[in-house]
């Protein structure tokens, strides 16, 4: 089996590493400041194309700013990872509850069209499902459709676990209470499939408060209309003191 870890964005907290990316190719999107604090294939911007990110798409009141690392992210998938069998995107500031990415993987089923995350802070899929992650052509598209409606696939929101990412923060018909969203789905499918094809505004909530980042809103987004299932990973995780699983 053979996996690949990408990293992107700051080397924060590397200790908490540990033996995390044993068995495991790494390659790292970052800035040359933070050295080379572990084993990895390192990539770096150059001065034009960090120029032309902060000038073309740097909006700190949406949180726009986080343009940068999904262009970071980007590069890092123009590496050939086609021979690999899953792909991780991670960070270095988590503390994952397991001994290493590689042994856990290498008895999970990962299936196809299927991504298995915990928010934006890491994920992984096979290569096909990974390459459809590539956000960064998108991200002009959404950012000023904060409070635009997109069409829901019930369907497919029915079959991923919504606790592995902010689904709440969605544009939903006003009639799905956020607390409870699958049941809802199910049981006013019929009215919720009517106000989907006509788009009939006034039954939408414009769900634009107290979301501290956008651009996770709209990655969300973006997933869903790859088709792409959302599930979790398999595994606990603390950021910050914060535990997630």
């Amino acid at each position: 089996m053979k996996v690949a870890i990408l990293v992107v964005g700051e080397l924060r907290e590397v200790q908490k590493i540990k033996n995390a990316y044993d068995k495991c190719d790494v390659f790292v999107h970052t800035h040359k400041d933070y050295g080379k604090p572990f084993t990895a294939k390192y990539q770096y911007f150059t001065n034009t194309q960090k120029d032309f990110v902060e000038r073309t798409f740097e909006k700190e009141e949406e949180n726009f700013h986080r343009t940068i690392q999904w262009l970071r992210y980007r590069e890092l998938l123009r590496n050939d990872l086609s021979d690999y069998d899953v792909i991780v995107k991670t960070r270095t500031d988590l503390d994952l509850d397991i001994d290493s990415i590689y042994n856990f993987l290498k008895t999970k089923e990962v299936k196809e069209n299927t991504l298995y995350a915990m928010k934006d802070f890491i994920w992984y899929g096979t290569p096909d499902t990974i390459m459809k992650t590539d956000f960064f052509d998108y991200i002009m598209f959404y950012a000023n459709r904060s409070t635009h409606y997109f069409p829901m696939p019930y369907d497919l929101i029915l079959k991923c676990d919504l606790e592995c990412m902010e689904f709440q923060w969605l544009n939903w018909d006003k009639n799905i209470d956020l607390n409870n969203i699958k049941d809802d789905i199910i049981q006013k499918r019929n009215s919720l499939d009517t106000n989907n094809v006509a788009m009939i505004v006034q039954t939408h909530c414009m769900n634009d408060i107290d979301i501290p980042f956008k651009s996770e809103k709209f990655f969300l987004q973006y997933l869903l209309s790859r088709n792409i299932v959302l599930k979790k990973l398999g595994f606990n995780l603390k950021l910050r003191n914060r535990s997630y699983g």
